[in-house]
């Protein structure tokens, strides 16, 4: 089985529960608010939070970010499936996942990709799922194994523009 498509909670090696509380928060937010877009992934979304460019183009779109620094396909899958994207209806979900799956083979990674596309739109039929990834063997892959096309893989330079288009109507 590939371990990157099969839901995984990050292992509490500190013992400070920090990622399940992270995780805990993200659903609280998904009660109290409700987002236009999400952002859901690792490290590089979670950064993106403290810049001005998320403060200029992506606060004013009514964005959540569910990003946990360090997390892996398998780890945000199991978010998905524990509760990140209950009680939410969502315009837009932007996923980045994949970049701190360093010791799996590119083939794994896709898969693990494509299973959190595939958990994204079971949990969330009308959201419009956008992949702002630049790996092009990667883009290949994912398009020859999906379903439909209900999302879109793009360059990191447009993706602005594509959650504008999908998430606000009069910009």
């Amino acid at each position: 089985m590939n371990p990157c498509a099969v839901p995984t909670a990050v292992p509490d090696v500190d013992g400070d529960k920090r990622w399940q509380s992270i995780h805990r928060r993200f659903i609280s937010d998904c009660r109290e608010k409700d987002p236009d877009v999400i952002f859901l992934g690792d490290c590089i979304f979670e950064t993106l939070q403290d810049t001005d460019t998320w403060n200029q183009y992506f606060a004013p779109l009514h964005c959540l970010n569910f990003s946990i620094r360090d997390d892996r396909t398998e780890h945000v899958l199991w978010r998905i499936e524990n509760g990140a994207l209950d009680n939410v209806t969502p315009k837009v979900v932007v996923l980045h996942v994949g970049t701190n799956n360093v010791s799996n083979s590119a083939v794994e990674v896709a898969e693990g990709v494509l299973a959190n596309v595939t958990k994204i739109r079971q949990n969330l039929p009308g959201a419009y799922i956008l992949l702002p990834f630049t790996v092009y063997n990667l883009h290949a892959y994912i398009l020859q194994n999906s379903c439909n096309n209900s999302y879109m893989i793009c360059p990191i330079k447009c993706f602005i523009e594509n959650i504008r288009k999908k998430a606000v109507k009069n910009i």
